[in-house]
C-alpha cells in the first residue's frame, strides 16, 4: 500500500468501524474463527500485508490506540468451514474496499477458503423472520428465565417445609412414552452404532412413524412400538438431498409426505443446504453454543406439536472434543438435554461406536463399545446400541429367517443406559432390500432372555437407582426382589433366588459394588463402581426406602 493510499484513507474512527464491521459480520455467519490483527511494517515503515503470516501477527484484544498501528490492523480468519486447519485468510481494507489474501495452508484450498471469506463478507446471515408465534414464544422465554433480585432472607421462592413426602400425595402421573416401554418421552437421548450398521436409517423411519403415524400391526422399532405422533425434525449432515429423497422414497411407498400429515416429518440433508455449521465449538470462555444452535433452538420451540429431534451425527454438529475431554462431553449433553426439556421433545443423537478385535455380546459390552468418554452416556436418559453379531450368531439367525447370510444382515440391538424403566433385552434385527433394519425377534421364536442380557439389564437398574438417590440392596426393605415392581418386566418375573444369583454374580464380576451411604459403616447399597454411592457422594431421594 503506497503513502497516497494511505493519505486517502478515512479517519481513524471510520476506519475502525468497517474492519470491525468486517469481524462482526465473519463471526456472525461461523464459519470462521476471526480474530483482530496487526500485520509487521516493511523497511519502509508500511503495512505488509502482502508477505504477512500467522508466525508474524501481532494479536490484538481491542482496537490498537497507536494512530500508525492502526492502519496495519486487518482481519485473521481461521477454523475455515471445509479447510484444513492450518488454512488461514487475511482480511484488510484497500480504499474502503476489503481484500482477502491466504495466508497459510495449501494452494488447492486457498480458492475454497477465500470463496467462503468473500461470500460471508457480502451476504447476510439467514436468520428467517420471526413469525407472531416465534414473537410469542420468545417472550413467554425471557420471561420464564428473568431473575429478579431477591434479598438473602426471602423464602417465598423455596422453602423446605413445602417439600415433605406427606406433600407427595395421590397416584404419581404414569411414565410416558416415545416407544412403548423403551424410550421415555420428553427425554435426551443417544444411539450408537458402528459405521454403516443402519443407525441414521434407523433414526429416519422413527421419525416418519413419529410425524405419520404408526400402526400396532408394525414391526417394533428400537425395542417397541411408536406411541406418540406430532411433528418429528430430522437433521442429517451426512447425507445429501439426493440419498435422503431415495431413503424417504424407500420406506414411505404410499406416499404419506405427499398427504395431510406430509408438514409432520422435517427432513433437512444439511450438505446441500449449505456448509455444515457447529452447534457447539470452543471460545475463550470454554466450550459454548453458537448462534446456529440457538436459531435452531428458537425455531423448535415454535412448533406446538414437536416430539422428535434427531442430530445426526453428534460428532459433525460439535467443534469440541467430545471423544476425549469429559467437561465438552458434558457440556454437548446438557445443551441438548435443556432443549429437550425446553421443547418437551425427545432430542436424540447418533453417535459412533469403537472399533475393536473382541465381539460384542451382550448389553454391557455394547456399552462399553461407545466411542469417547463416559460423559454422554453419563449425560442422556436412555442409550441404545445396533452392533454386528459374531459370524455364528448371524448363521443361526439368517437359518431361522430362511433368508440368505451376508455379512451385515443381521444386527442386534437393546438398551445399553437408561434412568428409568425400560426393556433391556437383546433385539434381532435383519436388514431389508432397501437397506432399513427390520425387528425379526418374534420371528425368531426366542421367548426366553439370555442370562448376560439379564445379568446386563440388573447392573443397568442398579446404575439408574442409585443416580436417583434410590438405591437397592441385595436383601431387605430395599431388596431387589421385595422393590421388583422397580425392575424391568423381563426381571420383574424372576423368583428370589435368581434374582439374587444374578446380582451376585454381577458382584463377582465387579459390575457392580456394596458402598456404604454417608454416616454409615456397613457396605450394603448397590451401585456400579464409579456411581454416586460407591464414590462416597451419594445421597438418598425424598421417600427413598432406607
Amino acid at each position: 500500500m503506497t503513502n497516497a493510499a494511505i493519505k486517502q484513507t478515512p479517519p481513524h474512527d471510520s476506519l475502525q468501524s468497517r474492519l470491525l464491521g468486517i469481524y462482526d459480520q465473519l463471526e456472525r455467519h461461523a464459519n470462521c474463527l476471526p480474530r483482530l490483527v496487526l500485520v509487521p511494517t516493511t523497511a519502509s515503515g508500511e503495512p505488509d500485508f502482502d508477505n504477512a503470516d500467522p508466525a508474524s501477527l501481532e494479536f490484538l484484544e481491542d482496537w490498537p490506540d497507536d494512530a500508525e498501528a492502526e492502519w496495519r490492523a486487518a482481519i485473521l480468519a481461521t477454523n475455515i468451514v471445509g479447510c484444513s486447519r492450518d488454512v488461514a485468510a487475511l482480511v484488510s481494507l484497500d480504499n474502503e474496499a476489503p481484500v482477502i489474501r491466504c495466508v497459510s495452508g495449501r494452494d488447492k484450498e486457498w480458492r475454497a477458503a477465500e470463496a467462503l471469506v468473500e461470500r460471508d463478507l457480502y451476504t447476510q446471515p439467514q436468520a428467517p423472520a420471526l413469525t407472531k408465534l416465534q414473537e410469542s414464544v420468545a417472550k413467554m422465554t425471557a420471561k420464564m428465565h428473568r431473575i429478579e433480585p431477591v434479598a438473602a432472607n426471602d423464602n417465598r421462592q423455596f422453602r423446605l417445609s413445602d417439600w415433605t413426602a406427606r406433600s407427595y400425595e395421590g397416584e404419581p402421573d404414569p411414565v410416558e412414552y416415545l416407544v412403548d416401554g423403551v424410550i421415555e418421552s420428553g427425554v435426551p437421548g443417544m444411539v450408537a452404532a458402528m459405521g454403516e450398521v443402519g443407525k441414521s436409517y434407523s433414526l429416519l423411519e422413527l421419525s416418519r412413524r413419529v410425524a405419520f403415524g404408526s400402526s400396532s400391526l408394525a414391526a417394533p422399532i428400537f425395542g417397541g412400538q411408536v406411541v406418540q405422533e406430532g411433528t418429528a425434525v430430522f437433521l442429517t449432515g451426512e447425507d445429501d438431498r439426493n440419498a435422503l429423497h431415495r431413503r424417504l422414497a424407500a420406506i414411505d411407498p404410499k406416499g404419506a409426505r405427499f398427504a395431510e400429515k406430509g408438514d409432520k416429518l422435517i427432513a433437512v440433508p444439511l450438505p446441500s443446504v449449505g456448509p455444515v455449521k457447529p452447534y457447539w465449538r470452543q471460545d475463550r470462555h470454554g466450550p459454548a453454543e453458537t448462534d446456529e444452535w440457538r436459531r435452531l433452538g428458537d425455531q423448535l420451540t415454535a412448533i406446538h406439536d414437536l416430539r422428535l429431534v434427531i442430530i445426526d451425527p453428534l460428532q459433525l454438529f460439535a467443534a469440541l472434543p467430545i471423544n476425549e475431554d469429559p467437561a465438552a462431553g458434558q457440556f454437548v449433553a446438557g445443551s441438548i438435554a435443556t432443549l429437550a426439556a425446553q421443547t418437551g421433545a425427545n432430542v436424540m443423537f447418533a453417535h459412533h461406536m469403537k472399533k475393536s478385535g473382541r465381539d460384542i455380546t451382550s448389553l454391557s459390552d455394547a456399552r462399553d463399545a461407545i466411542r469417547g468418554t463416559t460423559a454422554l452416556v453419563d449425560g442422556v436418559r436412555v442409550a441404545y446400541g445396533l452392533w454386528y453379531p459374531e459370524k455364528a450368531g448371524a448363521l443361526k439367525a439368517c437359518k431361522a429367517l430362511a433368508v440368505p447370510y451376508a455379512p451385515n444382515r443381521i444386527v442386534y440391538g437393546g438398551v445399553v443406559k437408561a434412568n428409568g424403566a425400560a426393556r433391556r433385552v437383546m433385539t434381532t434385527y435383519a436388514r431389508n432390500d432397501s437397506g432399513l433394519l427390520v425387528d425379526r425377534t418374534a420371528a425368531l421364536g426366542t421367548a426366553a432372555v439370555d442370562l448376560s442380557d439379564l445379568r446386563a439389564a440388573l447392573v443397568v437398574s442398579i446404575e439408574a437407582a442409585a443416580a436417583t438417590g434410590r438405591p437397592f440392596t441385595k436383601t431387605g426393605r430395599a431388596g431387589l426382589y421385595e422393590n421388583r415392581e422397580r425392575l424391568p418386566a423381563e426381571l420383574q418375573t424372576l423368583a428370589k433366588g435368581r434374582l439374587d444369583a444374578l446380582a451376585e454374580a454381577a458382584l463377582q464380576a465387579g459390575e457392580i459394588v456394596k458402598a456404604a451411604a454417608k454416616g454409615e459403616k456397613t457396605a450394603a447399597w448397590l451401585d456400579v463402581p464409579t456411581g454416586n454411592f460407591a464414590t462416597g457422594i451419594g445421597e438418598f431421594a425424598t421417600g427413598a426406602v432406607r
